[in-house]
């Protein structure tokens, strides 16, 4: 049998395929829960309808989680193995294999950079110059996300050689482009990582509550870090994303790997996190059985009349709000420090849930 690397190399059976498919699993098993907690979550503890947002999420769970059954089907194929180790009969299919890996991981990148900005939308109520602004990111995201299906595909002459390689033809060197759509990533993410910063900034808020949310916003977007970590491992090694001589990109890629399967599901725990704070919040307060049923219980000051708040503070003035005064989504306790006005009940939703403090920006609720 013929292998990649000829019979002069010596055999060297080492594999990091086990490894690759026990991250796989975990990386397929707990974004798909992570998910079906998020909208069961809405449906029960906030009531909030299903929109844009949440149907990116689902479509970012389904690429991933085909991005991630490529790296399996990789394994079968020899994926963590040395190169030489690697029957020739192997390489058709694993091109094809690579090249329906940058598909779905193009997909999920975009979709899941799209959910985020449609979330940003949703919490912010976005208005004027901010959602142009929004449009034109969306804009810039997908552009980017149609060269990335394009030019992986058309990268020899003739084309068919792309997934044949005894096709006669020429092949373009892809280190340049995999750099260059790396450091377009890095900069993607950390436009979309910042941009609710200003947002938070005008809110009503302390200071302290101000560099709080931020920091939430900051640790909850974590994949541009991943992303960042993934362009530093090839800028390094630059050589193994191709198959030059000496080589091995089916052993040395594995760490790529890794990092390129945590972006898309690092986002969606992110982006689910509130949710699933809320439905924890849920079954503490109320027990089990309140997930089994849309009742909305009395959770919050808003919700118990004003005589309760007279009960247990001694008086009208107890607990009284003033219009941008921040509610406490959850607490038992009354505020009696603030002016008197008219309550109303806030909007539930799984927003970023930042001590489930209600905001105002703009006369929008911010929960």
């Amino acid at each position: 049998m013929s292998y990649f690397g000829g019979p002069k190399i010596a055999p060297n059976y080492d594999d990091r395929g086990p490894a690759v498919v026990v991250c796989s699993v975990i990386l397929l098993v707990i974004p798909s829960i992570a998910v079906t907690v998020r909208l069961w979550s809405r449906a029960v503890a906030s009531h909030a309808k299903f929109w844009y947002d949440d149907l990116l999420l689902l479509l970012t769970l389904l690429f991933s989680s085909l991005f991630i059954i490529m790296n399996l089907w990789g394994v079968s194929l020899g994926f963590g193995k040395h190169t030489w180790m690697i029957p020739m009969t192997n390489l058709k299919p694993t091109l094809l294999m690579q090249h329906l890996q940058i598909t779905f991981y193009a997909c999920a990148i975009w979709m899941m950079r799209l959910s985020a900005l449609a979330l940003y939308a949703r919490i912010f109520r976005v208005r004027g110059i901010t959602r142009t602004l929004l449009w034109v990111m969306a804009a810039m995201i997908t552009s980017f996300w149609v060269a990335t299906m394009v030019v992986p595909w058309m990268n020899c002459d003739p084309v068919a050689k792309t997934l044949d390689p005894f096709v006669l033809g020429t092949c373009k060197n892809q280190t340049t482009w995999f750099l260059a759509s790396g450091a377009i990533n890095v900069i993607f993410d950390f436009m979309i990582l910042l941009f609710p910063i200003p947002l938070v900034w005008k809110l009503q808020l302390r200071l302290k509550k101000k560099l709080f949310v931020c920091l939430v916003f900051v640790l909850g977007y974590a994949s541009a870090f991943l992303s960042l970590t993934r362009l530093i491992l090839i800028a390094k090694k630059p050589l193994i994303l191709s198959a030059s001589p000496g080589t091995d990109p089916s052993w040395d890629t594995v760490p790529i790997a890794y990092v390129s399967m945590l972006e898309a599901p690092t986002g969606i725990l992110a982006l689910c996190g509130p949710s699933i704070n809320q439905i924890v919040q849920r079954a503490k307060n109320f027990g089990w059985r309140s997930l089994l049923t849309t009742k909305q219980y009395a959770t919050n000051a808003i919700d118990t009349p004003r005589h309760e708040f007279n009960k247990v503070s001694g008086g009208a003035n107890g607990y009284n709000a003033s219009e941008n005064s921040a509610v406490q989504l959850g607490s038992k306790r009354a505020n009696s420090n603030v002016e008197e006005s008219s309550l109303r009940k806030e909007r539930s939703t799984e927003v970023m849930d930042v001590e489930m403090v209600g905001l105002k920006h703009r006369g929008a609720d911010f929960v």
